[in-house]
């Protein structure tokens, strides 16, 4: 009787185990599912970008003479002052060269191991041991967001504050940045830059607006001033690496953006010229700033010729001339001859024709336009 009560218990234990393991596969094979949301939104950038050096257009610089510039997703950037410098009166047809542009590099900075803010070695000539070269901004693009702007806020032209902000931070009213007090040599160049986020095509235009004309009258009683007659302003085609893009572009290439015809561009009064265009058929368009650089770079940015004179331009001429410059208030426009010349970028050929007067400087108007493309 014993031996049967056991059996009856075990069977029991067994049969209960079953069903516990039953009830279990049931639970695991219960699925419940809630939603959540994940979302972004988007609006167009219309802040105005800074200037960039051409040699390296990760890096915002400062021009010594700004020039107007357009606010928008496809925004003119900086477009170039021309100035011819300084000329004694030829007998035979000439072509001059424009004197190089100078531009002040904002000085960069990076945080320490100690979390202080101190000149990047990178980018600062001054920040650099003996032996070490200045590496460039597009080799260290990763670490854009480690960068530092010192960003300077005035109001009522007095100093309210200063901070270090990300070199990513666009400028708002009233802030500017630190920059450095050396001037450096840059060839002549346009930048423009696309933020619409679509496959948009562009180009960009300029238009002389009439012939260079003199700041003396030449007819009294109908007040026709002096021209240059015939003088044609011409920039250098666009061969290979004249054109760049900054680290941000996200795949466009530059040769996907095109100096038109790939020749030299001849500015006449009156007809715009297409200068530089995006014209591909791509998913990205032709985001991304970019830059389109006139001739060759300067041989050297801080050459000696910074030391021809130590003085004003205005002095250096009377010097160099043995000249006065009557009427100009602008030092760049009378730059002296030895100042150096961008001929392999920018041009202005003036004809034996022309006639040009003594102690008259002659002036003209371009107006570049940057709009959608068909």
């Amino acid at each position: 009787m014993k031996t049967k009560k056991y059996r009856g218990i075990l069977l029991l234990s067994v049969l209960a185990l079953g069903m516990l393991g039953q009830a279990t596969l049931s639970f695991a094979e219960e699925e419940n599912s809630v939603n959540s949301k994940g979302d972004i939104y988007f609006y167009e950038d219309t802040r105005p970008e800074l200037p960039v050096d051409p040699e390296d257009p990760d890096k915002p610089v400062a021009p010594e003479e700004p020039t107007d510039s357009t606010e928008g997703p496809l925004s003119i950037d900086y477009v170039p002052n021309f100035h011819f410098g300084s000329r004694r009166i030829a007998v035979s047809g000439m072509t001059y060269g424009a004197k190089y542009n100078r531009m002040k590099p904002v000085k960069i900075y990076e945080k320490n191991e100690a979390g202080e803010f101190v000149p990047a070695t990178r980018f600062n000539r001054e920040s650099l041991k003996e032996g070490e070269e200045l590496e460039k901004l597009s080799e260290v693009t990763e670490n854009r967001d480690q960068l530092y702007y010192k960003v300077k806020v005035y109001e009522d032209d007095k100093l309210k504050e200063e901070s270090y902000l990300p070199i990513t931070h666009i400028l708002k009213e009233g802030e500017k940045l630190e920059y450095d007090d050396n001037l450096e040599l840059v060839r002549h160049y346009v930048q423009v830059s696309d933020k619409r986020g679509s496959s948009g095509k562009w180009e960009l235009k300029v238009k002389q607006d009439s012939q260079f004309t003199g700041n003396r009258v030449k007819d009294e009683e109908t007040n026709e001033m002096y021209k240059l007659d015939g003088a044609v302003l011409r920039l250098a085609a666009a061969e290979d690496g004249a054109i760049v893009g900054n680290s941000q572009n996200g795949g466009v290439k530059p040769e996907d953006i095109l100096g038109v015809n790939m020749q030299e561009i001849n500015i006449e009064p009156g007809e715009a010229q297409v200068v530089m265009k995006y014209g591909a058929e791509s998913s990205t368009g032709g985001i991304g700033t970019w830059v389109y650089r006139f001739g060759k770079a300067p041989y050297d940015k801080k050459a000696e010729w910074e030391q021809k004179y130590n003085g004003s331009y205005k002095d250096a001429v009377k010097k160099d001339l043995g000249v006065e410059a009557p009427g100009v208030t602008n030092q760049l426009q009378i730059l002296p001859r030895w100042y150096p010349d961008n001929k392999e970028g920018v041009t202005l050929e003036v004809p034996a024709g022309a006639n040009p007067q003594k102690d008259t400087l002659y002036e003209t108007k371009l107006t570049w336009t940057l709009a959608t493309a068909e």
